[in-house]
């Protein structure tokens, strides 16, 4: 067990963003009242007061890698349990051999039909824990296709269109189907989806995604509404859009970007998990993250773009509108020059690392077996 979380030391490897642990006591009672007082300055007021998961049960999509490893390690740090869906399974059992009792993985292919057997363990999951307090939607792809051979709407498989929208909408409206009798019974249920901020763009090369996104949007609100026609008061369905995130996601999409050029996901947890806290006071809202970029070069002349930097992270602008705005467009602030340092904190993990000018994504992340089999079902 790692004491301190080095990124730039573990690149060769470099696949769970950044779920490296500090220790096991940062779980413990001890531990976790610590760090659900110490969350207080990293918190987005205007979001939350503090970030508290203590006697809270999330489910999340998507957490064997990436944002959703990091937000179900924020989600332990700060009291609660996690029952986790990833096609993944050896990432879920290395997760339940860190977390132990406090992580319950499912594997599940999204792009696949919902059958008897995904619901039944989802069903005993959720009475292990007795009750569901918040869902994170939180799974979801970019591209199936190659980005060079499918740059066009034309040259884009109607196959990916319709495998994006299962892994990246009805997937999820099919687990809220299995989840509804917990979240409409819990005190106060959250709801919170990760959309992405290119809703309001019309590149065609990246039509299934936005168009997928959209759609996310929208069924989070209905999800919403049906929980609140149960007439449940204290109801919190929100979305956020974060800014590009250094995964494999990216590295499939950016490959010559260098590490470090921008945001990890340690520095992206900051809203989600203000979102997903029970502390939570804003719904109906779509939290954006606005990057703050510039061009940049490589010594061999490659070009990219690179975030602001503070002195640990780096420096957002984040802004708020409806949940049914589609625009992507901030209608109020919740807070500028955010220091992302705040939300490496709230994981116990170090300053965001350099650049890394040598070492470009597509040599630090490895393309998981899953994506590499989706891209040969549109081929």
């Amino acid at each position: 067990m790692k004491k301190f979380y080095d990124e730039a030391a573990v690149c060769s490897d470099y696949s769970n963003g950044s779920v490296v642990l500090n220790s096991r006591s940062k779980w413990d009672a001890a531990g976790i009242e610590d760090n659900v007082k110490n969350s207080k300055p990293s918190a987005l007021s205007k979001i939350a007061s503090s970030i508290d998961f203590r006697g809270n049960t999330v489910v999340a999509t998507g957490v064997a890698d990436g944002i959703g490893a990091a937000v179900a390690q924020g989600v332990i740090f700060h009291g609660g349990n996690v029952i986790g869906v990833d096609v993944q399974g050896d990432k879920l059992e290395a997760l339940k051999d860190t977390y132990g009792k406090a992580f319950w993985g499912i594997e599940k292919d999204l792009s696949e039909p919902m059958d008897s057997s995904f619901k039944t363990a989802l069903e005993e999951a959720c009475r292990h824990y007795k009750g569901v307090d918040a869902y994170f939607l939180n799974a979801g792809v970019q591209k199936i296709a190659d980005w060079k051979q499918a740059a066009t709407l034309v040259t884009t498989p109607v196959e990916e269109f319709l495998l994006m929208a299962q892994i990246n909408v009805w997937s999820h409206q099919k687990i809220f189907n299995v989840l509804f009798p917990w979240l409409r019974d819990a005190d106060s249920p959250r709801l919170v989806a990760t959309s992405s901020a290119v809703v309001g763009r019309t590149d065609p090369k990246m039509a299934a995604y936005i168009q997928t996104k959209g759609m996310l949007l929208k069924q989070v609100a209905f999800m919403g509404q049906e929980i609140k026609n149960e007439s449940i008061p204290d109801l919190h369905v929100n979305a956020w859009m974060p800014p590009p995130v250094q995964t494999f996601l990216r590295a499939d999409y950016k490959g010559s970007e260098p590490f470090g050029a921008n945001a990890l996901p340690a520095d992206n947890v900051g809203v989600p998990l203000a979102l997903l806290s029970k502390s939570c006071s804003i719904n109906g809202q779509t939290i954006i993250v606005g990057d703050k970029r510039e061009a940049a070069t490589t010594e061999n002349g490659t070009s990219y773009e690179f975030n602001k930097r503070t002195g640990t992270g780096f420096n957002f602008d984040i802004g708020q509108c409806n949940l049914g705005d589609l625009t992507a467009v901030p209608s109020s602030v919740v807070a500028r020059d955010y220091d992302t340092g705040r939300s490496r904190q709230l994981l116990g993990v170090g300053p965001a690392p350099a650049i890394d000018a040598k070492r470009p994504l597509n040599k630090v992340f490895q393309k998981p077996p899953h994506m590499t089999d989706l891209r040969a079902r549109v081929a």
